[in-house]
């Protein structure tokens, strides 16, 4: 499977293929908290993902794209915008 992955493909894979793909070629975010989850976003291809998993446990419940920019703005307080400038100016 190419490194460029659509959204639809990236639908299709299976959990443990969605995580070992992240792993690979997803760039970290920011994470949030909702009800009993940490949700943590990447950015992948040119799409973003959540990964949710419960507080306390190790395990991954899903993983999927995001769709609605609603979502996106969830992460904009815990977003360091002074290190993702630094890390792009390299």
């Amino acid at each position: 499977m190419a490194d460029t992955l659509t959204k639809k493909e990236f639908k299709k894979l299976s959990l443990n293929d969605k995580y070992r793909k992240l792993k690979k070629s997803g760039e970290f975010i920011g994470s949030r908290l909702f009800d009993s989850y940490h949700v943590h976003l990447f950015l992948i291809s040119d799409f973003y993902v959540e990964v949710w998993q419960r507080i306390g446990l190790s395990q991954i419940y899903w993983i999927e794209p995001v769709n609605t920019d609603r979502t996106l703005h969830q992460y904009l307080d815990h977003i360091d915008i002074q290190g993702l400038t630094e890390k792009l100016r390299g």
